[in-house]
């Protein structure tokens, strides 16, 4: 069984308060609650967890390595495993209003970069 807590206290989030908040965002994923306005969910904790992954003193190599961590917790020693790399472009080039986008592909569309990852053992 995974112990997610070493982890995230491990985590380089700088503020005891933010590894709190991590875990709370993970442990209601884990539950089968989504980070969504649910009856698992309230709107508070969705909004909570959206601010949170929004704050730019959250370094995001910081997250990677607690996932990266707990995916190597998971294998037994000697293990092999394969992971899949799905980088997907999502252009929003003709969405104006939307203002945090950033430059994408050969940077001349505008839109978000979503990157996905699938580990086979």
């Amino acid at each position: 069984m995974l112990s997610l807590h070493p982890l995230i206290e491990a985590a380089a989030l700088n503020d005891t308060r933010r590894n709190d908040r991590l875990f709370a965002c993970i442990a209601a994923l884990v539950a089968g609650g989504a980070v969504r306005a649910s009856e698992n969910a309230s709107w508070a904790h969705t909004m909570a967890c959206y601010r949170f992954h929004q704050n730019d003193a959250v370094p995001l190599h910081a997250l990677y390595d607690v996932v990266r961590d707990a995916v190597r917790a998971q294998l037994p020693k000697g293990a092999r495993v394969y992971l899949a790399h799905d980088p997907s472009l999502l252009d929003f080039s003709r969405h104006n209003t939307k203002r945090d986008r950033v430059p994408i592909g050969d940077h001349r569309g505008r839109g978000y970069e979503l990157y996905s990852l699938l580990d086979l053992d």
